[in-house]
C-alpha cells in the first residue's frame, strides 16, 4: 500500500501486515527522536490518540485489578471514560479525517495521563469534605 510522508510529502511502501510508522522511512522515528504527534500533521494526531488510550487502558487495568483502595473507583471511572472518549474520537477520525493539532493542544494532550488522575482524585477528595465534613 503507498502512503505520502507528512513530513517530506514523499510516497513511500508499507508491506502488507506491517505497522505503518506514518512516516517514509528517512523521517521514521528512532529512539530519543521527536514523537510522530509532534509533526503537525493526521498521522501525529492518530498516533497520539493511539498512546493516551492505552495509557488509560493500563490506568483502568491498574486501578480495576491491583488497587484495592477507597478511590480506586474514581480513578476507574475516569480512566474508562477518557477511553470510551478517544475510541469514538479515533472511529470518527477514520471516517471523517483527523484533525491536525496545535504545539499547545499536542502537549495538554499529552500531559493528560499525568495530571488527569491527580484532578480527579482531588475532585473526589473535595466531594467527600464537602458531603462528610472531613
Amino acid at each position: 500500500m503507498k502512503r505520502t510522508c507528512p513530513i517530506c510529502s514523499e510516497e513511500y511502501e508499507v508491506p502488507p501486515f506491517h505497522l505503518d510508522g506514518g512516516c517514509c522511512p528517512k523521517h521514521v522515528n528512532r529512539w530519543m527522536s521527536k514523537p510522530l504527534w509532534f509533526v503537525p500533521c493526521p498521522e501525529g494526531t492518530r498516533s497520539l490518540w493511539r498512546i493516551l488510550m492505552t495509557m488509560h487502558f493500563l490506568y483502568f487495568c491498574f486501578f480495576a485489578l491491583l488497587l484495592y483502595v477507597e478511590l480506586a473507583f474514581a480513578a476507574r471511572m475516569y480512566s474508562l471514560a477518557v477511553f470510551l472518549y478517544f475510541g469514538v474520537r479515533l472511529f470518527i477520525g477514520s471516517h471523517r479525517g483527523y484533525p491536525i493539532l496545535t504545539k499547545r493542544q499536542t502537549i495538554g494532550l499529552a500531559l493528560l495521563p499525568l495530571y488527569g488522575p491527580l484532578l480527579s482524585l482531588a475532585a473526589v477528595y473535595l466531594v467527600q469534605a464537602i458531603k462528610y465534613g472531613r
